[in-house]
């Protein structure tokens, strides 16, 4: 199972988490760049490119969150180390602050200029799914199976308002907009939901799909928003609310995450059938 991928900043390389270890491609080739990364004991659950592309940060079942050198293949200190299994771990735009969710309802946030964690962790009501810095780095939501997205103010360390509510089932992903806008959320609900950040309001009607949706995120220009759910990648008009063509098919199985280019040209989606593909959005096609 490849449970989770990530473009580069600069759209050259990927990464992808899979059981134990982490693989870097190369986007042009298709092909592996060096030896897998290996030092997690568990399943890795989430990984991310540091903004300046020369490291990554990985979460894991192991109860660790780990900082990789993309060059050499190895780690970067020691673990930071987590109370319980590890479900996603992210890191602000700036570098300053990793944040990781656990499965013991909990959030723990590491400042990087001193690799010390706060004392005290965000406290959620339910196990959580996934996490998303805003672009700002001011702002923290995460989401649980609670059916709740919560939005937390990273300066007071306390919730903005109340939950985002709306959606009927479990939470499965959360991200921003680039814009700060916007939270789009996905659920096993069968749901894709967008919110207004200033209110805390859904905007519109929720997208629909016929499977619980795994992951979802609006792309840079703040002009669509693309959904994986069963085999199925579908890309929606954020402002007509409308689906763009027709969705992209080609999996064996469930669709883990799927994650727009930093060009918003390619769409790279992981997948329970052991592979990762990226699509062309442009001409709507599969191209690796």
């Amino acid at each position: 199972m490849v449970y989770s991928g990530t473009f580069s900043p600069d759209g050259e390389l990927l990464a992808s988490a899979s059981f134990d270890q982490i693989r870097v491609w190369d986007v042009k080739t298709g092909k592996q760049v060096g030896e897998p990364f290996r030092g997690h004991t568990n399943a890795v659950l989430s990984v991310t490119f540091w903004p300046s592309g020369d490291h990554l940060i990985s979460g894991s079942r192991d109860s660790t969150v780990r900082i990789w050198n993309v060059k050499t293949g190895t780690q970067d200190g020691d673990p930071l180390k987590h109370g319980h299994a590890v479900s996603c771990a992210v890191l602000s735009s700036d570098g300053r602050w990793i944040a990781a969710a656990s499965l013991d309802k909990t959030i723990q946030i590491w400042d990087m200029k001193t690799r010390k964690a706060q004392r005290e962790p965000l406290q959620h009501g339910d196990v959580i799914d996934w996490l998303a810095f805003s672009p700002d780095g001011n702002h923290l939501a995460s989401c649980s199976n609670d059916n709740d997205v919560w939005i937390w103010d990273l300066r007071t360390k306390d919730p903005v308002g109340r939950p985002l509510n709306g959606h009927t089932d479990r939470v499965l992903s959360v991200a921003f907009s680039p814009n700060d806008k916007r939270i789009v959320s996905t659920s096993r609900d069968h749901t894709v939901r967008i919110w207004d950040v200033e209110t805390g309001k859904q905007v519109g009607e929720p997208f629909p799909d016929d499977n619980q949706i795994n992951s979802a995120e609006v792309s840079f220009d703040n002009k669509f928003v693309v959904s994986g759910s069963g085999c199925t990648i579908r890309i929606w008009d954020l402002e007509t609310r409308e689906q763009v063509k027709s969705p992209f098919r080609g999996h064996d199985s469930v669709i883990a995450s799927v994650q727009f280019s930093p060009d918003g040209k390619r769409v790279l989606s992981t997948s329970f059938d052991n592979t990762i593909r990226i699509w062309d959005v442009e001409i709507l096609k599969f191209i690796k």
